[in-house]
């Protein structure tokens, strides 16, 4: 953060970009709105749905609440799989969060604009990284989050892990 952010008290990450879409989803009329943003319209959209069915929740059957909270862990899984490949497409950008240091740029984003824990900023950097497919140290780990077989917790565990061997190895 430079002495002037500091003086003024502003956080790297925290002012908007005038050039990112005003919503997930909203474009303007020229702008063709990118799959990603598409994609998180209709998981609201979806979500909208799921949170009104859940009022009746209490209709289900033991079988289906325990299908229904496996479905969801399921879901939550690879939906967050995809946020933290974003979050790695932001971590290399040095320039898309003004002031934020070189490696630090998405974890500066998640605190300054989101009010993310840092020390959770930093882990979804750190996963977000290792489980990448392309590049990651645990593509296999980031492919199983993806699928819904393993949940964030998980992934966290195998990243911390890997993270504390020795570089020789």
């Amino acid at each position: 953060m430079s002495s002037d952010e500091q003086t003024r008290g502003e956080v790297p990450g925290n002012q908007p970009d005038a050039s990112a879409p005003a919503g997930h989803a909203v474009s303007g009329e020229s702008e063709p709105v990118h799959d990603l943003f598409a994609g998180i319209a209709a998981m609201d959209a979806a979500t909208a749905v799921v949170l009104d069915a859940a009022r009746c929740a209490w209709s289900l059957s033991d079988s289906e609440a325990r299908d229904a909270v496996e479905a969801f862990t399921r879901a939550m899984a690879s939906a967050e799989a995809a946020r933290l490949a974003v979050i790695k497409v932001l971590d290399e950008r040095p320039e898309a969060v003004p002031g934020a240091s070189e490696g630090k740029v998405a974890a500066a984003f998640l605190t300054g604009r989101l009010n993310v824990d840092p020390g959770r900023a930093n882990a979804d950097a750190r996963a977000a990284r290792a489980l990448d497919s392309d590049s990651g140290s645990l593509p296999q780990v980031g492919a199983a989050l993806a699928a819904g077989e393993i949940t964030r917790e998980h992934a966290d565990a195998c990243v911390r892990a890997v993270s504390r061997l020795p570089k020789r190895l």
